[in-house]
Formats: structure tokens, C-alpha cells, sequence
């Protein structure tokens, strides 16, 4: 009747990726006024957990001019706490997110930031990720020699990972 009710009551149980998307979109608004909250209060952890988990949902559905808001967000956060790594990641979300706009130049130079931060953090994934990504662009400004070293390049390091995903995507992207 209104009282407190403990932490597992509160968390849905999600069975598969679909009803975990469902519930994403069904949550959207609220999960947008918990990151509001959390940017308004400088809660810099908070706002790194949160966009973490609102990217995959905005690059899936957009739109990308919040996408890319987000992850910028999510880039200063990081750079805020000290987490180079995940800074790297946000500056990957964000050079996808900005090529899924058509915004090549910006793209480019977020994952150039990503491909520096990955190399000097010997981060071989966040690299393997900003090749791919940075790949995909230079073949949308037909730059093809330089997109297929940069996705050959990035193949090798997926293929040294075991990231299979990775890995079909660069084939993919190659073809």
C-alpha cells in the first residue's frame, strides 16, 4: 500500500533483446529525465551509466541530432572523471553517430580523438572500433585506398581479438 518496495521489485524482468528494447522505448522519457537530472546536478558517474545505456537505443532509433548530443555528453563525463577508456568509447559513439548524420568532417575527427586515445591506452578494441567507424567514413567521401587500408587494418585487430562480430562487419564493409 504505497510503501518502499525493495530494489528487485523494481527491475523488470527482461527475458531476450526484444523486451529489453521494448522496455527501453516504453521507458524512454523517463530514462531522458533521469540523464537531465543527473547533467543538472554535475553527476558525472550517473551521466556516464546513463548515456552508456540510452546509445544503443538512440543509434538504433535516433534521431541523430540526439544521438550525437548524448554522446558528447557522455565524452565530457568521461574526460571529467579521468576515464580515458570510456571517453574513447563515447568519441567512437560519437564519430558513428555523426556519420549516420552526414557529418563526415565531424565524424572523422571524433574518431581520429578515439583511434589516438585507443592506440595510447593500448586498447586494442576501442582501436579495432575507431578504424572501422573512421573506415566506413572514408569510403562515404569516396576516399576507397585509404577506407580499405583502414578496414583491413582494423580486421587484423578484430581477427587477433576473437571479436567474430567484428570481424564479419569489417568483411562486410570491405565488400
Amino acid at each position: 500500500e504505497g510503501g518502499i518496495r525493495s530494489l528487485p521489485d523494481l527491475i523488470p524482468s527482461l527475458a531476450d533483446r526484444a523486451q529489453a528494447l521494448a522496455w527501453a522505448r516504453d521507458e524512454r522519457d523517463n530514462l531522458f529525465a533521469c540523464l537531465d537530472h543527473a547533467i543538472s546536478h554535475n553527476q558525472q558517474s550517473r551521466v556516464l551509466a546513463l548515456a552508456d545505456g540510452l546509445a544503443p537505443l538512440l543509434h538504433l532509433d535516433g534521431p541523430w541530432s540526439r544521438a550525437i548530443a548524448l554522446d558528447a555528453t557522455a565524452v565530457v563525463a568521461a574526460h571529467e572523471l579521468g576515464d580515458r577508456r570510456r571517453e574513447a568509447a563515447a568519441l567512437n559513439r560519437l564519430g558513428d553517430a555523426r556519420r549516420s548524420a552526414g557529418d563526415y568532417t565531424g565524424a572523422a575527427q571524433a574518431l581520429m580523438n578515439a583511434l589516438d586515445m585507443s592506440q595510447s591506452l593500448a586498447d586494442r578494441l576501442g582501436e579495432a572500433t575507431a578504424l572501422y567507424y573512421l573506415g566506413g567514413v572514408r569510403y562515404l567521401t569516396d576516399e576507397y585506398d585509404p577506407a580499405i587500408a583502414l578496414i583491413e587494418q582494423a580486421l587484423s585487430l578484430f581477427r587477433r581479438l576473437g571479436d567474430r562480430a567484428g570481424v564479419a562487419r569489417s568483411i562486410s564493409l570491405l565488400g
